[in-house]
């Protein structure tokens, strides 16, 4: 599973679009030839961002697993819900 990130294609700015492509890698079909060195730059943060975010992410589940248990609880539930009623004949 991959991650799109994607320039705009009037200005080359970046604009993110995040796609999810089963077997492929991020950027892995990219071509960095005409990238400035600024906008490799910003790219190379916004990847690391995103790995330090899914880190994050495997450590706070892992935590959870480790100290909590999933439990059955019965709880009354009210709740309002919107039906369709005919309207009464106008006399």
């Amino acid at each position: 599973m991959g991650l799109s990130l994607r320039h705009s294609e009037e200005d080359r700015s970046p604009l993110y679009r995040i796609g999810v492509y089963p077997g492929k890698g991020v950027d892995m079909d990219e071509d960095f030839e005409e990238w400035s060195d600024d906008a490799l730059e910003a790219r190379y943060d916004l990847v690391k961002e995103f790995d330090q975010m899914v880190d994050d992410c495997i450590a706070q589940f892992k935590y959870m697993l480790d100290n909590f248990r999933i439990v059955e609880k019965v709880v009354p539930c009210t709740r309002t819900i919107r039906v369709v009623e005919p309207i009464a004949a106008e006399a």
